[in-house]
């Protein structure tokens, strides 16, 4: 499982999205709407 997130100081939204072991693509694109202006931190991590 793959677990995308942003962050900022007012703003935090995550998402996970399943993946199926050796057959997964090597690369996942996701995009992520109507963000509010700022800086954020953007994140994955692999999930077991």
């Amino acid at each position: 499982m793959k677990g995308p997130a942003s962050e900022s100081g007012e703003y935090y939204r995550s998402s996970r999205i399943q993946l199926e072991g050796a057959e997964a693509p090597r690369t996942i694109s996701f995009e992520i709407r109507n963000l509010p202006g700022g800086d954020y931190d953007v994140r994955g991590a692999l999930i077991d």
